[in-house]
């Protein structure tokens, strides 16, 4: 019994050896998928935070952006309608023109304007209390004067152009009247106007 007994402690001994063998190898590795497992958790926790970060740097940069774009707008708008102001503060101050001023300007213009031929001279009826009546004669006399003896009449019709004339003749018809040529003149003097603006 005695050698039964021997083999038999023998064989608990020798299981109870490898069991704790066992553990100690499941403990050790069970060590190591834990490390593992902490090592990609915070690899990913890493991850997600610099993804986070730059998400949050991303949209920052896409708010700062807009704000920027629209105080660029803001401004630009806020020129535009410094712009028109000035635009709209001239057409006053020639729709204010009167008597010999207003007239000097007229005759000048036509002066540069009508070259040859006899022309007809279209006058607002609304500039009617801003010339005198023998305005077509000093007109004339001035195209003498200038060797160009050309001979121009004058009419008026019930349209507000915004003071100016309108020329017509042989089938043409060239509007002067102030608003046509601010209009035409101002993507060129717009840049001038707001170089000294801003």
């Amino acid at each position: 019994m005695t050698g039964i007994d021997n083999i038999k402690g023998r064989i608990i001994a020798d299981a109870e050896a490898k069991a704790s063998e066992i553990i100690k190898d499941a403990e050790i590795k069970a060590k190591e998928i834990l490390a593992k497992a902490e090592e990609k958790a915070s690899e990913k926790a890493n991850e997600i935070e610099r993804k986070s970060l730059y998400d949050a740097n991303e949209r920052k940069r896409i708010i700062h952006s807009m704000v920027e774009l629209g105080i660029r707008k803001d401004i630009l708008a806020a020129k535009q309608e410094v712009l028109c102001q000035v635009f709209d503060e001239v057409q006053k101050r020639i729709d204010a023109l009167t008597g010999d001023e207003y007239e000097k300007i007229l005759i000048s213009m036509l002066l540069k304007t009508v070259e040859s031929e006899n022309k007809d001279i279209v006058i607002s009826k609304n500039d009617a209390d801003r010339i005198s009546p023998d305005f077509i004669s000093k007109v004339n006399e001035e195209f003498n004067k200038a060797g160009k003896p050309i001979e121009l009449n004058m009419s008026m019709e019930d349209v507000d152009f915004g003071g100016g004339f309108i020329i017509k003749g042989k089938g043409i018809e060239i509007n002067n009247s102030f608003k046509a040529l601010l209009n035409m003149k101002r993507d060129e003097i717009e840049p001038i106007v707001a170089e000294m603006l801003f």
